[in-house]
């Protein structure tokens, strides 16, 4: 998108693009233009349309980047094979610097840099963002995890965005905390 479209949304403001910004830039004279993609494409504005999107993506695996990090079909790490001690199914993506204990299992998921899985944790279908630490065994399903997050040992959590409670500063309204996180359903 053009810096233009950006400059018509206010800070703070929910808007609606389509509805809003796009009717008032045409009144205006502006052109608006599109684009016809012709690869791979998935509309992730909700957060289940997100994981949903960012597995069915990893899934088809024909992307270059991750080529040159393929371990075995369907399994990319940035992390040398020796950081997977524990079980990794695809599809199964990881960044540099994961941490993986030999009893931790993670299938369906999305890892960021410096995550650490602990001992007995286990993954499915879900998102974590860099600096992750799910805690000794903790289950997490259908989740996306947020830069940093600590996840207490023994958590159980399923569709669910987890956020750091002192570096959050938007909407809390129907999130539920949980010692130091906020717990959002989806």
């Amino acid at each position: 998108m053009e810096p233009a479209i950006f400059r018509e949304i206010h800070p703070g403001v929910k808007v609606e693009i389509n509805r809003e910004i796009y009717p008032r830039l045409i009144e205006s004279g502006a052109t608006i233009s599109g684009y016809v993609h012709r690869g791979f494409w998935r509309e992730l504005g909700t957060p289940q349309r997100y994981l949903q999107g960012s597995l069915d993506l990893l899934e088809r695996g024909d992307a270059g980047y991750l080529q040159r990090s393929r371990l075995r079909e369907g399994v990319y790490s940035s992390s040398p094979i020796f950081a997977l001690r524990g079980t990794a199914e695809p599809p199964f993506l990881a960044g540099e610097g994961l941490e993986m204990a030999g009893d931790a299992f993670a299938a369906g998921v999305i890892l960021g840099n410096r995550v650490k899985l602990q001992g007995r944790s286990s993954l499915l279908r879900s998102i974590l963002w860099d600096g992750v630490v799910v805690g000794k065994g903790s289950t997490l399903e259908d989740c996306i995890v947020g830069t940093g997050i600590r996840i207490p040992d023994g958590t159980r959590l399923n569709r669910r965005i987890v956020l750091d409670t002192e570096s959050y500063l938007g909407d809390r309204k129907g999130m539920e905390r949980s010692a130091n996180l906020l717990l959002s359903p989806f």
